[in-house]
C-alpha cells in the first residue's frame, strides 16, 4: 500500500500539485493500481501459444492516386520549402525559423 510520503514523492516526480486533492482516496486508487500489476505480472501465460505465434496477414501495397502536395499545403497556416512550418511548442509559428 501506497502512504502518504510515498504519494508526495510520486506527486513531485510526475510534477503534479496535490493541493485540494483528497489523498486517501488518490492513496486507494494507486494502491488498487499497482494491486492489478502484480496480479497481471503474476499471471502465467503460454509463451508456445499457437494463436500468438501466427502471422498477421498482410495486404498487398497499392499504388493509388492522392491529393497533390499544392492544394495539401494552401490549408497550411506556414509552409516553407514545400512542407508545413510547425510552431516551437508553445510559440508562434514565425519565431521558430528566423
Amino acid at each position: 500500500m501506497v502512504d502518504h510520503e510515498e504519494l508526495r514523492k510520486l506527486a513531485a516526480l510526475a510534477k503534479l500539485s496535490l493541493d485540494g486533492v483528497d489523498e486517501e482516496a488518490l492513496i486507494r486508487d494507486i494502491s488498487e493500481i499497482l494491486e492489478f500489476a502484480r496480479t497481471v505480472e503474476g499471471a502465467e501465460a503460454d509463451p508456445a501459444d499457437e494463436t500468438a505465434m501466427e502471422p498477421w496477414p498482410l495486404r498487398e501495397d497499392i499504388v493509388a492516386p492522392s491529393f497533390d502536395s499544392e492544394s495539401v499545403l494552401k490549408n497550411a497556416g506556414e509552409t516553407r520549402d514545400g512542407y508545413y512550418v510547425a510552431r516551437k511548442m508553445g510559440g508562434p509559428l514565425s519565431e521558430q525559423h528566423q
